[in-house]
């Protein structure tokens, strides 16, 4: 079959991955033809490798460019509308955690979430900030269990170039990108005692420095953490800082487990 009438079959669409023409037969008005059937490319054979590779790069990475404005946008666009992430407690027993939650969220605080696993704490967490003066910046959460040591101290504050191995740049970590916003540490009761004081130095101090670097950067974050241990029992135990838990713990929040709050199951499902 000819290569337009294959390219019109597709069904390219700005979601579709990126097509580029190859053709023997060049003229306007077949390049007009290939880029009005969605085409982002045209090609002439007989054809140069290296003109050929530099297309295909720029293609995937144009690509992968709209790909992440489309989120990005998509997301500022939700949270600029004011729209919260569903929560659905309508059980009797819900309705003073509802309470706080109105309470909290146009605040500063940094919010301590704990229950049981899948009780909805992330949901919670993204609930606040939808709801909070901080809605139209960012929202990162972090998974304080699901990292080794070395990498989540890079991941959380960022590194220079040369501050080990691998660090090829200068890498922002996920307080600075959450700069103006607020960060989730998620299942915060797993991160290592070595990791605990550097975070506890940040609370305090309102600024981070990368790994590797000689300088502080002064930031603006909003923390939330989830747990679904028994912080004070991780404290007693020496697994837990206790000057941690209470820096992060300044509104404690607990969420239900759906055997105390039955009347919410049927809407859930």
């Amino acid at each position: 079959r000819e290569g337009l009438d294959l390219l019109g079959s597709l069904r390219v669409s700005e979601r579709s991955p990126p097509v580029i023409v190859m053709t023997a037969w060049g003229s306007v008005d077949g390049a007009v033809e290939a880029m009005r059937r969605g085409a982002r490319d045209y090609i002439q054979k007989p054809w140069d490798n290296a003109r050929l590779l530099a297309t295909l790069r720029a293609q995937l990475e144009l690509a992968q460019a709209l790909q992440k404005t489309r989120r990005l946008e998509g997301e500022v666009s939700r949270l600029r509308g004011g729209e919260r992430p569903q929560l659905i407690a309508r059980s009797r027993a819900m309705q003073p955690v509802l309470r706080l939650l109105e309470r909290v969220a146009p605040s500063e605080a940094n919010v301590l979430i704990t229950g049981a696993h899948g009780t909805g704490k992330e949901v919670v967490a993204r609930w606040l900030h939808a709801a909070s003066p901080r809605a139209a910046r960012p929202f990162l959460a972090v998974n304080s269990g699901g990292l080794a040591d070395g990498v989540f101290e890079s991941e959380l504050f960022g590194h220079v170039r040369g501050a080990f191995t691998d660090a090829k740049t200068d890498r922002p970590g996920c307080f600075e990108l959450a700069d103006g916003g607020t960060l989730l540490l998620d299942e915060i009761s797993e991160m290592p005692l070595g990791l605990q004081a550097k975070l506890l130095r940040v609370l305090q101090e309102r600024e981070v420095e990368r790994l590797g670097g000689r300088g502080s950067l002064a930031l603006d974050v909003r923390v939330l953490a989830t747990t679904n241990r028994n912080l004070r029992n991780e404290v007693a135990a020496g697994r837990f800082r206790e000057d941690l838990y209470y820096r992060l713990n300044v509104f404690p929040l607990n969420l239900l487990p759906l055997r105390e709050r039955r009347d919410d199951i049927l809407p859930i499902a």
